[in-house]
């Protein structure tokens, strides 16, 4: 089963680019869009939308996969972003980003070395472009 995961910083943001790229996805149902309008720092449990996405998939078994359009939609901030990973792979969820390329969890089940990687270096860089953007 595929969730997708939407985020933008503001109310005034639009996050259409995200829902198109998640439409071209042969899974795409949009009863299972959760999209959230609030800054990336905000943990990502602590985001209403987000929250409603965790109950859902937590409440099911079987393969479940959260589907975001880039990784810095899951937040910009590295520790919450690795352990909102962390709390998927413990509990069987699979993350695919879309832009990046990668799924966390490989067929059988298990961690995915490469994408736990890219997350880390691309989880750093939004934490980075965020603090660019407060500076400014």
């Amino acid at each position: 089963m595929y969730y997708y995961y939407s985020r933008v910083s503001t109310v005034t943001q639009n996050s259409a680019r995200q829902i198109e790229n998640f439409k071209n996805h042969n899974e795409f149902k949009a009863e299972n869009l959760y999209i959230d309008k609030i800054q990336g720092n905000i943990k990502f449990l602590e985001r209403p939308e987000a929250k409603k996405l965790y109950d859902s998939i937590t409440s099911i078994t079987g393969r479940r996969v959260v589907v975001v359009d880039s990784i810095d939609r899951l937040g910009r901030n590295l520790i919450d972003i690795l352990n909102t990973i962390e709390l998927f792979t413990l509990n069987g969820i699979c993350l695919k980003s879309l832009k990046e390329g990668f799924e966390t969890l490989l067929d059988n089940g298990k961690e995915n070395p490469m994408a736990k990687m890219v997350c880390s270096v691309m989880g750093s860089i939004s934490e980075m472009e965020r603090n660019r953007l407060k500076i400014r």
